[in-house]
């Protein structure tokens, strides 16, 4: 591996943001197959997956000093680029579609089904945002219990924490995700 290749994220961005072409190819190449896989998987178009790609590598070479890492990883900030841009794309691909499709007889029902799908998946991307920018163990518990399904006692096996830890923090999650989004519990 060369000397580049043996850098943590944080260097290579960081050497990025100074103009280091070299650093930031390193960076592309040690990320670009799973950001592009993460957008083929949502797009089903090798097309559309390729330019959310440049898009999401243009946007962290634009902001390679301010890209969050998690765990010394850019992963997560990645991820989260990538939903964010195909959230972009699916919109403006649906705001065309029905464009297109409307007639004198307004939206037809499966019209209507797929802006409500668009809207639940939206909705979704800004709970992952939120969620991303809550800190790490409140993250891990959510991704837990929520996520994957895993109960508390696996949840706090796994991060270290008493089961009232795990506890006290999917309430505080919760309760952060009802005051963004509004809820009654």
């Amino acid at each position: 591996m060369s000397e580049q290749g043996d850098r943590s994220d944080g260097e290579l961005l960081l050497r990025a943001s100074r103009n280091d072409d070299r650093a930031f190819a390193v960076f592309y190449h040690r990320h670009a197959e799973r950001v592009f896989a993460a957008a083929l998987d949502e797009l089903a178009d090798h097309d559309e997956a390729q330019q959310i790609t440049q898009q999401v590598f243009a946007t962290a070479w634009d902001k390679a000093a301010r890209v969050r890492l998690v765990a010394g990883s850019a992963e997560a900030w990645l991820s989260v680029t990538c939903r964010n841009l195909v959230a972009n794309r699916r919109r403006a691909l649906g705001r065309r579609l029905v464009a297109e499709s409307l007639d004198e007889h307004g939206a037809s029902i499966l019209e209507t089904r797929m802006l409500q799908r668009a809207a639940d998946r939206e909705l979704l991307v800004q709970v992952e945002d939120e969620i991303a920018e809550m800190p790490f163990l409140d993250q891990q518990v959510y991704r837990g219990l929520i996520v994957e399904g895993r109960s508390y006692d696996e949840v706090s096996a796994q991060l270290e924490l008493s089961v009232a830890s795990v506890g006290k923090r999917l309430n505080r999650v919760r309760k952060r995700l009802r005051v963004r989004f509004g809820g009654t519990r």
